[in-house]
């Protein structure tokens, strides 16, 4: 692709990490183990301020510039990954980790993880560089009935999804968008699979999700799946069977086989992640409707008066206000001004202790985790936990984008 080329011409080497961001030298000892960890944690939060900016300004307008600042950054991440992580493995074998406390332990063996820093620098850019246009792809393939008349996902194509109730409309949304998506990032996906577990085996993986089944830090994670999977197995069945039913009502025998599965187009939500049919499904039509949405609309609401009225609810419980860079910079809204960005709901940490309400169309369960966050004392934030945790969120559900779980940062 052209913009691949140019970020490629544009970004030909990473710069060395700046001095102020190396590593000094530590003894191996209890108290030289715990300064590694508070130095690594203070560098931490200009490191990922940095790279997390740059993340942020790329998602909120995709050009060919913002993406090529998201990369110098996320390289320069790397590097310091890269710095901290070999100091650690220098300083600190295992043997001596193994009699730290155990937070120390965790702390130290995740820096040791490099991830993608084992790369060496060309697949670190090529590693990121398919990162950004998976991105850019996602969030600006259209659905084009005509040249004139195109879909973008947000708003017109997940509002079709919620709304109509047109079988064939739907589909046609549907099909449209995950091909146009999908056959762009088919080319790029195996490699990125191939670079990701490439640097994961390098860190003593078998694959990148060896890794990322090592971040719930269970040895019987597999099972304990299985098992929760087996407790929720009958309600599932019976609640799909209950939704197969009213839509085998609605659509009728032509489009809904009782014993097979539901078309995933007919949920309400492109990934049939968030089933939008409430009113198709109403167990007690007689009873108060708990869907507010017309009252809401009738009394004028707007994304900042939801906003606002979420933050009154949780300000009643006793947590802090909004800050006012929460208003001022957060993207509630697509913007109008016909630039392409990520618009799906995410809210964003950016790891300097007071900057974690940055939102991108957020929906209102955000807010509350940013008021929580905000009311912890953020004095000892461990920044290894909160890259961690911002792994689990994304492999949890990359359509919610570096949502919810970004927030939290251990403090």
């Amino acid at each position: 692709m052209q913009r691949a080329a140019v970020l490629l011409t544009l970004i030909s080497t990473s710069a060395a990490l700046r001095p102020e961001w190396m590593p000094g030298d530590y003894s191996q000892t209890v108290v030289g183990a715990q300064t590694f960890v508070e130095d690594y944690n203070s560098t931490a939060e200009e490191v990922f301020y940095f790279s997390t900016e740059a993340n942020w300004k790329y998602n909120t307008n995709l050009t060919v510039h913002n993406s090529q600042q998201q990369v110098i950054a996320f390289l320069e991440e790397l590097e310091f990954t890269e710095a901290w992580c070999q100091k650690a493995k220098d300083t600190f074998p295992d043997s001596f980790i193994e009699t730290l406390n155990p937070e120390v332990q965790i702390i130290l063996s995740n820096i040791k993880v490099l991830g993608p820093a084992n790369l060496p620098t060309s697949e670190r850019e090529r590693y990121n560089t398919i990162l950004s246009q998976m991105d850019s792809i996602y969030s600006t393939a259209k659905v084009c009935r005509s040249p004139e008349e195109c879909w973008s996902l947000e708003p017109e194509l997940i509002d079709i999804m919620a709304n109509s109730r047109s079988y064939k409309r739907l589909l046609y949304a549907w099909e449209g968008w995950h091909n146009e998506a999908g056959d762009h990032l088919r080319s790029l996906y195996p490699e990125f699979v191939e670079l990701s577990n490439k640097a994961f085996r390098m860190d003593g993986f078998s694959d990148t999700g060896a890794y990322w089944r090592s971040l719930y830090e269970s040895l019987t994670f597999e099972q304990d799946l299985e098992n929760l999977f087996i407790q929720l197995e009958p309600l599932y069945q019976n609640l799909h069977a209950f939704v197969r039913r009213k839509l085998y009502d609605f659509y009728g025998p032509k489009y809904i086989n009782l014993k097979g599965p539901i078309p995933a187009h007919l949920l309400g939500n492109m990934w049939s992640q968030n089933w939008n049919i409430y009113n198709m499904m109403i167990p007690f039509p007689d009873k108060t409707n708990v869907d507010v949405t017309d009252t809401m609309v009738a009394q004028g609401y707007n994304a900042t008066h939801m906003f606002r009225v979420a933050e009154e609810f949780f300000t009643s419980l006793g947590l802090i206000p909004m800050p006012d860079k929460f208003w001022d910079k957060s993207m509630l809204e697509k913007p109008s001004d016909g630039r392409d960005v990520v618009s799906h709901a995410s809210a964003w940490d950016f790891y300097n202790r007071k900057d974690f309400s940055k939102l991108n169309r957020c929906f209102m369960d955000n807010e509350g985790l940013i008021d929580a966050v905000q009311a912890f004392d953020c004095s000892s934030c461990d920044f290894m936990n909160a890259k961690k945790i911002e792994k689990l969120a994304k492999q949890y559900d990359k359509h919610i984008d570096d949502e919810l779980l970004q927030i939290h940062k251990n403090c």
